[in-house]
């Protein structure tokens, strides 16, 4: 299945709430910010959620990063998430890696553990990420396959670089990014 585009902002309720509004439990899904990948969503069953990533950029083959975040938890809900497309079959994730989390007060990633983990072959043959998260506190959390670097903490640190460092523009990124070539003097 080929996903395009984020969500943004979406509620995902149990089939017997759908049309009612939304509720505290009611998970909200969004990755419409930078280096946000979250397709898709859907609600299984007792606060379980499929969750279908879109294709890497520039290779159609790849399903693999993920960066989202989540809101309108209850305070102690339990979920388990399950990303289902993923590509690659040799993952850390085999080896005890776990996604990384932050939240609004917590602003530090920190690795879920391997118990809360779990990397399987689906029935359609592609790769599964399952894990759980209690959610301890009403507040806006991240979800990621590894820690972020995004443009702007990029282009933050290039602007930090002494003047004895020049750089100038390539080309531009299929998001019209600038793709610099940088040079010391």
């Amino acid at each position: 299945m080929d996903v395009i585009g984020n969500v943004k902002h979406q509620a995902v309720k149990p089939p017997e709430d759908e049309g009612l509004p939304t509720a505290p439990g009611h998970l909200i899904f969004d990755a419409d910010f930078e280096s946000g990948n979250l397709g898709k969503v859907e609600y299984c069953e007792n606060n379980e959620y499929d969750l279908y990533i879109r294709v890497d950029t520039c290779n159609q083959k790849y399903r693999l990063w993920f960066h989202y975040s989540v809101t309108n938890a209850k305070v102690g809900q339990t979920c388990i998430f399950h990303i289902v497309n993923f590509s690659k079959g040799r993952s850390l994730y085999r080896e005890g890696m776990g996604p990384v989390v932050r939240s609004t007060s917590r602003v530090n990633w920190i690795r879920l553990s391997q118990s809360q983990c779990y990397y399987w072959k689906g029935e359609s043959g592609g790769y599964i990420l399952s894990f759980t998260f209690k959610f301890d506190v009403d507040e806006r959390y991240e979800f990621a396959y590894c820690f972020p670097y995004d443009y702007s903490r990029l282009q933050n640190k290039i602007q930090a670089l002494p003047s004895s460092v020049e750089h100038r523009v390539l080309a531009h990124t299929l998001q019209k990014r600038n793709w610099l070539e940088i040079n010391d003097q």
